[in-house]
């Protein structure tokens, strides 16, 4: 309750420059209560407690020297670029988690990693595209790509496709033809997420940020 209602008021300061401040701390209390709350249900031992401790030092530094250097004018490609961070780090933290213990892989545990990869991957790159079109480090045009629509759908039959053998092989004794399997869905969501976010204007993508 307590975050939902910390969340709630952040999303409401950060409507008004007034109180853009107090809605940016509100959302600080929000997220870390949340992560302090998924740490103690856990129940991590003392060493990656710490672990997770330094890390997130580290990322609170610098977010902090980003924050204080981006301009509001500068505010929708920053977005962009840290939610690229946010999608590479879903398909490592998918990759890893089916890595960890190949033996023990439920097919719900193989579904869900095989998801993040694949969500993940697409937001990585389109996240790039999307910071470098609004940055104006890349033409805003819109990619004219022929056939969008069946470039698309092949490369999303391709992941469909792929696991498919991903989970017919990771719970046998082919281990690395379930890798390559992963691996193939990795590099193919990394492809859509360029050719769909190309196909945006970048005038579209700051209506939309």
């Amino acid at each position: 309750m307590t975050i939902q209602i910390s969340c709630q008021g952040s999303l409401s300061g950060l409507g008004s420059q007034t109180t853009a401040r107090q809605g940016n701390a509100l959302g600080i209390l929000g997220v870390g209560s949340g992560v302090l709350a998924s740490l103690g249900a856990v129940g991590f031992p003392p060493e990656v407690i710490a672990q997770f401790a330094g890390v997130a030092a580290i990322g609170g530094l610098v977010g902090s020297v980003i924050g204080r250097r981006v301009t509001a004018t500068e505010l929708p490609q920053t977005v962009a670029l840290l939610h690229s961070i946010v999608g590479l780090s879903a398909v490592l933290t998918s990759i890893a988690s089916v890595l960890q213990d190949t033996a023990h892989l439920s097919t719900l545990h193989m579904v869900t990693a095989y998801l993040g990869v694949v969500i993940g991957g697409i937001t990585f790159t389109g996240s790039i595209v999307a910071f470098l079109k609004l940055a104006a480090k890349m033409s805003s045009r819109p990619l004219a790509l022929p056939g969008k629509h069946f470039t698309n759908l092949a490369l999303l039959g391709a992941n469909a496709a792929t696991m498919g053998g991903f989970l017919t092989m990771a719970p046998t004794s082919a281990p690395i033809v379930a890798a390559s399997f992963l691996t193939a869905s990795t590099a193919l969501s990394f492809i859509k997420g360029y050719t769909t976010t190309a196909a945006i204007g970048g005038a579209d993508m700051r209506t939309m940020s």
